[in-house]
């Protein structure tokens, strides 16, 4: 016979089950490219979809694209249409929308790229050509030859015919601050053999007078790890819906995101100088920036968890995304593992 708290387990599982379905069910992800169950031999794969949500008058407030649950793409508005590369094997991809009520529903699509895949040239996943950005603009691209055995050397992004980034190996991940106006961009690979590889893309960056408001850390401070990130911002006033969603970039990469106009996360960054940035996007397109550099103490060892998402007490949407690190000052040789309990069921290890 079961006991009293087992069946109420289970009643609170099914109601949380009862309760996910129902959210989701009004509002969907439509992914028309590509097929869940995919098999390709590019690497470059092209994603187009789009959301609707009926209970959320507002709308869709962004979509994204999660590649083996990380976020790998995001766009302000209700549709998709982004090229995306991947390295063969098998990949577990997300497509997500996020609406203006707080709302979220997912469409999986599980691909599968040959071994026999192999990009030859450059192939640039952010920003697409034709497209209107904001700046900072966030420049995501890899490139490899065929036709040379080293592979390549370099790769570099040229600002209307200046270079003004390049970086060895064969990715580039980087930010570039870029006035409003028209811009016509190429990233270029360079491969060990002389050879070399141009991807054009042309784009239109907009003014943004919003501004990001970072009360912790102090920029150019020395801090422990994990480091506590509090922050507001404000929209351009020609933006009359507001601040969408804010975003902490550390070395280039986006560590942490939330809706609305604040955030209050603990991030746990490498010891070290760490080049971070806050950034907020508003609903009509534009965003704005504040750099923090802060240097890691190299003493800074975490010592338990830390979750930075969800927050504790808070109130998210299905599917939950849960992002945490772990360490241990008594035992030399660090964390073998970490899990997943939900009403003290293992559901993820």
């Amino acid at each position: 016979m079961k006991t009293s708290s087992s069946i109420r387990r289970l009643i609170d599982a099914f109601c949380l089950f009862f309760l996910a379905t129902a959210a989701q069910a009004f509002a969907t992800v439509t992914v028309s490219s590509p097929a869940n169950n995919t098999t390709t031999a590019s690497t470059t794969v092209q994603y187009v979809a789009s959301g609707s949500s009926s209970t959320c008058s507002a709308g869709v407030s962004a979509m994204g694209i999660y590649v083996d649950n990380a976020l790998v793409y995001q766009v302000a508005g209700n549709t998709i249409n982004q090229a995306v590369t991947l390295q063969p094997g098998m990949h577990y991809t997300v497509v997500e929308e996020w609406d203006y009520c707080g709302g979220a529903s997912t469409t999986p699509i599980n691909i599968t790229v040959t071994s026999g895949s192999n990009l030859n040239g450059v192939s640039v996943s952010s920003p697409v050509t034709g497209s209107t950005v904001a700046s900072p603009v966030a420049y995501v691209a890899t490139a490899g030859s065929t036709s040379c055995a080293a592979g390549i050397a370099a790769m570099g992004i040229y600002v209307n015919n200046a270079l003004a980034y390049d970086v060895s190996g064969s990715s580039l991940n980087t930010r570039l601050t870029l006035q409003p106006g028209f811009y016509n961009t190429v990233v270029e690979a360079w491969d060990y053999c002389g050879g070399a590889y141009t991807s054009v893309v042309n784009i239109n960056v907009t003014a943004s007078n919003g501004s990001v408001t970072v009360t912790s850390p102090t920029n150019g401070s020395t801090v422990a790890s994990p480091v506590q990130y509090v922050a507001t911002a404000t929209a351009a006033g020609s933006c009359a819906q507001g601040v969408a969603a804010m975003g902490v970039y550390a070395n280039n990469s986006l560590v942490y995101h939330v809706n609305g106009s604040s955030l209050n996360a603990s991030i746990a960054l490498n010891s070290g100088i760490n080049n971070t940035v806050v950034q907020e996007w508003d609903y009509c397109g534009g965003a704005s920036t504040t750099p923090i550099n802060i240097t890691v103490s190299s003493g800074s060892t975490l010592n338990g968890v830390a979750v930075t998402s969800p927050a504790a007490g808070g109130t998210v949407t299905s599917p939950v995304k849960f992002v945490a690190t772990a360490g241990s000052t008594i035992c030399a040789e660090g964390i073998a593992a970490m899990g997943i309990y939900i009403n003290n069921g293992l559901v993820y290890q």
